[in-house]
């Protein structure tokens, strides 16, 4: 009966939580952000999603631009062209509503997006987007979130005030360089996998592949099919490498 009784009391306090918490920000409008409004919604809540870009998808939008955008802000997405998503579609899907393409596993991404685009227009979700806004600061104050952004279209600073947040910007926006001794002196044209796009600007190239993980199998795959010479290099082990290590190896591989 003791246990019982605080159940009922827990039951009680979550569910007085959530009546309170009647104003929710959602960062990002990417998949976990579409279904935190989606649900943050059906409860009642009033739900505001601030996204970057233009439109929902987050980082399954596709878009030729690396670097900025036309407003200074650094491209989110490392979407290039031909992807196609490396696990069955089973697990890339909300719970009871599957994908349109009932054939293929492995789905492309132009189908992940409409996927996703779908789910927006199927619960009216993109009327809760505040769209080209850059959430500059969040901070907390006497209780509430406090949510600065940017109105990039109108350049204009606001901010504003909720009871519950949701960070949704998704993971791994910000490349990560490794450090190779030498490559300052490297004369040729150099990228990390956030800005590639397409295949067809390396034809006729050689090209070194520095990696060992998804992106860096998929990217050798893609480039191979137009580069002259394309060499994978998985890291060997934790020691610090130098450019002529990368290098030495170009004799041992060439294209598959």
């Amino acid at each position: 009966a003791q246990c019982s009784s605080s159940v009922d009391t827990t039951t009680k306090r979550r569910r007085a939580v959530i009546k309170m918490a009647v104003r929710v920000a959602v960062v990002g409008a990417g998949p976990a952000g579409l279904c935190a409004a989606r649900h943050t919604q059906a409860a009642g809540m009033s739900c505001t999603v601030f996204e970057q870009s233009g439109d929902v998808g987050g980082t399954w939008q596709y878009t030729d631009c690396v670097g900025t955008d036309a407003y200074g802000i650094p491209i989110h997405t490392s979407m290039y062209r031909d992807l196609r998503i490396n696990v069955p579609k089973d697990v890339v899907m909300f719970p009871g509503i599957p994908h349109k393409n009932t054939e293929d596993s492995y789905l492309t991404s132009e189908e992940i997006l409409e996927y996703l685009h779908n789910y927006a227009d199927m619960f009216n979700l993109r009327a809760l987007c505040k769209f080209n806004h850059y959430v500059k600061r969040i901070s907390r104050e006497g209780g509430e979130w406090l949510v600065t952004v940017i109105d990039l279209p109108n350049n204009e600073e606001r901010t504003y005030k909720f009871d519950a947040l949701f960070i949704c910007n998704g993971l791994n926006n910000k490349p990560m360089t490794a450090y190779i001794k030498g490559a300052e002196n490297f004369v040729g044209s150099s990228m990390h996998s956030h800005d590639y796009r397409k295949p067809e600007p390396f034809a006729g190239q050689r090209v070194l592949i520095v990696g060992g993980g998804a992106s860096a199998l998929d990217l050798t795959n893609h480039i191979s099919k137009f580069a002259d010479k394309v060499t994978f290099r998985p890291p060997r082990d934790k020691r610090q490498c130098t450019i002529e290590d990368h290098f030495q190896l170009q004799d041992e591989s060439s294209n598959n």
